[in-house]
């Protein structure tokens, strides 16, 4: 997991000498009128949707579809309505204003005392319009495994769905099992790879489960999802590769990408593998809203973890700009827990700036 103050007045003439902070259910499209709203963002698969001009939370049938929000909140993890994650082209921008702060000072942050910065960010804080970012797949070779004591295992709860080279099909697969070579974990080497997998023919539908061993020993390393046969890895006849230094890699140079299914869909009741929108010609990962990071020990995101020694996520009061079609808005994670002490319950400041 990796991979986010000009004053600014909100009291105005028009709207009395002071701004209160409202309770997140009225609208946020009037400029300079801050919000907040605590999330129920406890479950372990399922996101809650955002929409900042709505200011408040949304019902999404398709997330990969909808234009109808803005954020996605999973627990600690924050999304963005574009890129390779949603078709509205929301993007975002991390001012890190808080990047250089020390542990002793993040421990002492508040909402009230971190809401002056909040409010002193304006028009004079946007970057150059290039500078926003959407939703990226990135290369994460490594992503199928899991790190313990006895060295790495397979990690079954990730998958992709992969997309064959143009006019072959799509593919979703897993890894559900290794086996290593050398004599200590510092020498090891990847010897074989057990994959489960569904094959979808261009057109068609997606199969039912099948599995195939990957042997580096044995000089098959590769398989071709549609046939199921493993070989040794030439021309454009294998799509997925193991390595001897544990990563998987795509046959890029036919046109084979992957994209990572969510924890929220089933590898089992899956019904496709050609709706991603976008393959990377990589084993992929998500970029994690680019503007933020789930990396809770990287002082960009939102929270950082077990700085008390308590194994509590601490938010950072990192302020982030999201642009959503012509207007911006700035945004700021200002805890992780309910009123009553749950996790997973993100609070949200939130006002247009712009």
């Amino acid at each position: 997991m990796r991979s986010f103050a000009a004053t600014f007045v909100l009291a105005t003439a028009a709207i009395g000498a002071t701004a209160c902070e409202s309770d997140g259910t009225g609208p946020a499209t009037p400029l300079n009128i801050v919000g907040t709203t605590e999330l129920d963002a406890s479950s372990l698969t399922q996101f809650v949707y955002f929409d900042l001009a709505a200011a408040g939370v949304v019902t999404v049938a398709n997330p990969a579809t909808s234009s109808d929000w803005d954020l996605a909140f999973r627990r600690y993890e924050v999304r963005l309505n574009g890129g390779a994650v949603g078709p509205k082209g929301v993007a975002g921008f991390n001012l890190a204003n808080n990047f250089s702060a020390t542990t002793p000072q993040i421990l002492a942050f508040t909402p009230e005392n971190q809401r002056a910065a909040f409010e002193a960010v304006g028009t004079a804080q946007l970057p150059a319009a290039g500078a926003f970012v959407t939703e990226t797949l990135t290369a994460n070779p490594l992503g199928w495994l899991a790190f313990g004591a006895q060295g790495p295992v397979a990690n079954s709860q990730a998958a992709w769905k992969l997309r064959r080279t143009a006019g072959g099909g799509y593919a979703l697969f897993r890894v559900t099992g290794l086996t290593m070579s050398g004599a200590t974990q510092q020498t090891a080497v990847l010897a074989t790879v057990t994959l489960e997998y569904r094959y979808q023919p261009a057109g068609g539908t997606l199969g039912v489960k099948q599995t195939a061993a990957l042997s580096l020993t044995g000089g098959t390393p590769a398989i071709d999802f549609s046939t199921g046969g493993t070989s040794a890895g030439a021309g454009c006849g294998w799509d997925l590769k193991a390595n001897a230094d544990f990563s998987l890699s795509t046959n890029a140079g036919c046109d084979v990408g992957t994209a990572p299914l969510d924890v929220s869909e089933s590898f089992d009741a899956a019904t496709r593998a050609d709706n991603a929108l976008a393959y990377g010609s990589f084993l992929a990962g998500l970029s994690g809203a680019v503007p933020f990071t789930s990396a809770l020990d990287d002082k960009h995101g939102p929270f950082l973890y077990n700085l008390a020694g308590d194994n509590r996520l601490s938010a950072t009061y990192n302020t982030y700009l999201i642009k959503v079609g012509s207007a911006v808005y700035k945004i700021q994670l200002i805890g992780y827990y309910s009123a009553t002490g749950v996790s997973g319950h993100p609070t949200l400041r939130y006002a247009r700036i712009q």
